[in-house]
């Protein structure tokens, strides 16, 4: 559902998730960008990060586009 091309420096671990309605709602431990030069590593997360899927159900195949962050 999340990923990034470099798998050295980017990583979404420990991944917590519930159902809010037709939604799933989840939180990840992030390893990504910022403006300091993002993580040391893919396990060193920089981020707490926020996402929804609305209406999963109806979902055939998620793609990053239909996730929203915050």
């Amino acid at each position: 559902m999340l990923d990034h091309p470099d798998v050295e420096k980017h990583g979404f671990q420990y991944v917590d998730w519930l159902f809010d309605g037709d939604d799933i709602v989840f939180l990840s431990r992030t390893a990504y960008d910022d403006k300091q030069g993002g993580a040391n590593n893919n396990h060193d997360a920089n981020f707490l990060t926020f996402h929804r899927i609305d209406n999963f159900r109806e979902k055939k195949i998620l793609a990053l586009d239909n996730i929203k962050s915050k």
